[in-house]
């Protein structure tokens, strides 16, 4: 189950965020951190290597670019871009799974860590010193227990945060507050250790992993994934922190709404939808509900790439036949084309080729 908590490795676009002015989309595809301006449909690549690279969140303060690396399936963790020079650099080393949930407006970039004494997830808060160098973690919550074995979690569960501190203070200036959604609540906790002694709940019903609740730029408002009633859908919904209110939905549709990230005006938000088979980003306007697809249709990669054509033919009659192709690319990693047919699993990605169709590829593949 943790698995669901893990950042997605996949041909087409994942975890969205907007650039501090509002005028860029960064979001991870095909193992890499890309870039999109709103409005335009060509989409560059930001980071290129041997990692799957995923959930990328804009530090405003330091303009850098704090983002999860898979490293071949044996370790996740964050490293920072700077977009000036076009490097990163290791925020968290080793063989444990740190899967970044956010950046802080002020002092720290909070961390995922599921390799835990008991391989629990558990939030973590990491401080940041001006140049985004990495100071020592600190952890939030501790294991909380059923009292009897569970259906996946066993006798403990674990918990999982928000992806995305508040920037609006509550009266005690010494913390912000915090989402932590577990598979049933909502609740709102400080940034600081036992996080969960002060933590209020606010949302007192059945969610999913997909819920990753979002605070607004004012900190009045938490946008979140919630499965309907009949658990078909799980559209975008709202839900009023500040003077208390009941979530109300915000996206229609018989298909998935998730992974929401908001504005730097509050405006708008921008999602992944999955109407149309695989992922793909779109913006919706918080007052008035107009919704624009974010169209890629040319990328802007930051090393040389190639296409690989294979023919498949039945090896006792000859006639062209379809097949499961499955590539590794000169980088180590997997590759598969951004269409329809694409099936794209951690790890692997396949496809079942029609007759004669060309399959794009990595670079270098063999």
């Amino acid at each position: 189950m943790q698995n669901y908590y893990l950042p997605p490795a996949a041909s087409t676009p994942w975890r969205p965020s907007f650039s501090p002015d509002g005028e860029w989309i960064v979001f991870s595809m095909a193992g890499s951190i890309w870039k999109i301006r709103i409005g335009e449909t060509t989409a560059y690549e930001l980071t290129a290597g041997s990692t799957y690279d995923s959930s990328p969140v804009f530090s405003r303060r330091l303009s850098k670019i704090v983002y999860t690396a898979d490293e071949g399936y044996k370790a996740i963790n964050l490293r920072m871009l700077d977009l000036k020079t076009g490097e990163s650099h290791a925020l968290t080393e080793g063989s444990q799974v740190n899967s970044g949930s956010g950046v802080r407006a002020g002092r720290q970039a909070p961390a995922l860590c599921l390799d835990g004494p008991r391989r629990l997830v558990q939030p973590y808060a990491m401080p940041l010193d001006a140049a985004g160098n990495p100071g020592a973690a600190v952890q939030l919550t501790a294991d909380h227990s059923y009292h009897n074995a569970r259906l996946y979690f066993g006798a403990r569960r674990p918990t999982h945060p928000a992806d995305h501190c508040a920037r609006r203070r509550r009266d005690d200036s010494r913390f912000q507050p915090r989402h932590l959604a577990r598979f049933a609540w909502v609740w709102r906790a400080p940034i600081e250790p036992n996080a969960m002694e002060k933590a209020k709940l606010i949302l007192q019903e059945e969610t999913l992993y997909r819920t990753r609740p979002q605070w607004s730029p004012d900190g009045k408002r938490v946008s979140f994934t919630a499965p309907t009633a009949d658990a078909v859908r799980q559209p975008l919904s709202v839900l009023p922190v500040g003077g208390g209110g009941e979530p109300y939905q915000l996206t229609f549709g018989e298909w998935d709404h998730f992974e929401p990230r908001w504005s730097p005006d509050g405006e708008w938000i921008v999602y992944v939808a999955n109407e149309h088979g695989l992922s793909e980003l779109r913006l919706l306007e918080t007052f008035g509900g107009e919704e624009r697809p974010i169209e890629i249709h040319q990328r802007v990669y930051k090393r040389p790439m190639g296409t690989l054509a294979v023919t498949v033919r039945d090896g006792r009659t000859g006639p062209l036949t379809s097949a499961k192709i499955m590539l590794t690319a000169a980088d180590g990693k997997a590759y598969a084309p951004p269409t329809p047919t694409t099936v794209s699993a951690r790890g692997r990605f396949s496809r079942l080729l029609p007759h004669g169709r060309d399959l794009r590829s990595g670079p270098a593949c063999r």
